[in-house]
């Protein structure tokens, strides 16, 4: 079964457009997570994947503008959309029946995806699961392969 990994987008972004692996490498989390993530796959470009409040489902490679939005000051009706989207674009791109996702992202970007996808599609325990993000930070650290001082 193949595995992907789905990190969250973060408020902290590059000011100018880029790739959107670049976008989000201000922030600690995101640059933890995302190292957490290619320690365990064979193939980053297809195995790890940005969860966007904008964009929804976005490649690493994929070119976009800096933005200021986020799941956290929508309303429901805009999170159920955004779950809808996002869950339509993974259909496009994955079996999803062969495919197991590991959620590395808060409970706000879980949610709204977690109606479409059945347990056997769900990586469980979610690794960063209902942790506040200073928390996640420590986890993602001790799981890590990597020397902490890389992540500094």
């Amino acid at each position: 079964m193949k595995k992907v990994y789905l990190i969250s987008c973060t408020a902290n972004k590059q000011k100018y457009k880029c790739k959107a692996e670049e976008m989000y490498s201000k922030s600690n989390l995101f640059r933890l997570s995302l190292s957490y993530a290619l320690e365990r796959v064979d193939d980053k470009d297809s195995q790890i994947f940005i969860l966007s409040a904008k964009h929804g489902l976005l490649s690493l490679l994929e070119v976009i503008e800096p933005y200021d939005m986020t799941l956290k000051r929508m309303n429901k009706s805009e999170i159920i959309t955004w779950g809808k989207k996002v869950y339509k674009q993974m259909k496009e791109k994955f079996d999803l029946k062969n495919t197991k996702f590991i959620f590395l992202a808060g409970q706000s970007y879980i949610k709204p995806l977690e109606q479409y996808l059945n347990k056997e599609t769900i990586e469980n325990p979610i690794p960063v699961n209902k942790r506040m993000i200073g928390k996640r930070m420590k986890w993602l650290k001790e799981n890590s392969d990597k020397d902490e001082k890389s992540f500094s």
